[in-house]
């Protein structure tokens, strides 16, 4: 262990032996106010949705169809307007994951008229949104689109493909991934076979998880648990657990051990540290000599604070409500996401989705359009 290892492990058996000795034998308390935390959450929601960076108010759609379902339904509803195609794409998939059913009027006219809805990408996930509603009249669209010349479009429609669930989508997914040259999309057709399920395709995801491409890596762990691969839990446990494996691997795969229902102690503890301290955490795996850039640091935030939401734990909530604060909009609505599943009891679905007022607001700057996305924002700009 180097000079730099020792140091930070020092510095947590200090904070656990601090912690202890002020705490006695009483478990831990979350010291933020539930109430409190969940009002700055939603805010925060909101205030992404509204935000000027594209980037922002895309995450903000995925985020809230998760943790509000058809209550966002209105917001999803707006967005479909948006100027930027990269928002409504995201509001398009989201109507469609919650099955929000008022917005199929509108979803019908964005598919059947170009000049409303000139975006290609667009129009898959409004495709795609119709057929989670019951209209399948579009669905020939998908098929045409596989082959487009642009290849965001063949992503987009391989990864609806494997979202829809049908089966009958596994012979042209076949065609299209022998002469496909692009490694984005060969991905994104690997994981909708694996979705369908194609027991190759969870083989070859498996062999995602462990390339020397971190990108890869963040997607083909995900879609390991989309899949049910059998493996899952193998793989990323071994993933966690090992050292050399970046840090965002390793939060990643300990959120995807979470939505399998393993959640481990080792695996929270290093997403609360990358959660608190990431430029710390990357510096340890690094090393000192390497160069740790903002978009690294915000990153890994990002998808550590992603992860204990899935964990459930509410002293996590410690950790992520000064996160709400973040100068990143993906960090922020990350936070927000995983505080308002961890409070799921204090934070009433039924509450309205109108900004609040916090009793402290947190700050609201906004994040750069280029940073990481929560997952998969489509739509061209």
């Amino acid at each position: 262990m180097n000079h730099n290892s020792q140091a930070y492990a020092i510095s947590l058996v200090a904070l656990v032996l601090v912690g202890a000795l002020v705490g006695g034998c009483k478990s831990p308390q979350m010291q933020t106010d539930a109430t409190k935390a969940c009002i700055d959450a939603r805010t925060a929601l909101l205030h992404a949705a509204d935000s000027e960076d594209i980037t922002t108010r895309a995450n903000a759609m995925e985020a809230m169809a998760q943790v509000y379902g058809q209550q966002a339904g209105q917001v999803f509803m707006q967005a479909l307007v948006d100027p930027s195609p990269a928002v409504r794409f995201a509001a398009a998939m989201a109507i469609g994951d919650v099955r929000y059913r008022p917005a199929a009027p509108q979803l019908v006219k964005m598919v059947e008229d170009k000049q409303l809805e000139p975006d290609k990408r667009v129009l898959v996930a409004a495709v795609y949104a119709l057929y989670m509603l019951g209209d399948e009249r579009h669905v020939s669209t998908l098929g045409e689109l596989l082959f487009d010349r642009e290849s965001e479009v063949r992503a987009d429609v391989a990864m609806v493909m494997g979202k829809m669930g049908e089966r009958s989508a596994i012979d042209p997914l076949k065609m299209l991934l022998p002469d496909e040259q692009d490694p984005a999309v060969q991905l994104q057709v690997v994981e909708a076979l694996a979705r369908l399920g194609d027991e190759r395709s969870m083989t070859l995801l498996e062999a995602y998880t462990k390339t020397q491409f971190v990108d890869e890596q963040l997607v083909a762990i995900p879609a390991m648990v989309n899949a049910n691969s059998p493996r899952a839990g193998i793989v990323l446990r071994t993933l966690m657990r090992n050292e050399r494996q970046p840090p965002r691997v390793r939060v990643t795969a300990a959120g995807g051990l979470a939505k399998l229902g393993q959640v481990t102690s080792d695996g929270y503890e290093m997403c609360l540290i990358a959660a608190r301290e990431p430029r710390d955490a990357l510096r340890e795996a690094f090393g000192a000599g390497r160069e740790i850039t903002p978009v690294e640091v915000f990153s890994l935030q990002r998808l550590a604070a992603i992860s204990l939401g899935s964990m459930e734990e509410p002293l996590a909530v410690d950790v992520l409500h000064p996160l709400l604060g973040s100068a990143d909009g993906g960090v922020r609505i990350a936070a927000a996401m995983g505080i308002l599943r961890i409070l799921s009891m204090y934070c009433s679905p039924g509450d309205e989705l109108a900004p609040a007022q916090p009793s402290e607001s947190p700050a609201q700057p906004e994040g750069d359009s280029r940073r990481p996305r929560l997952h998969t924002v489509g739509g061209k700009d």
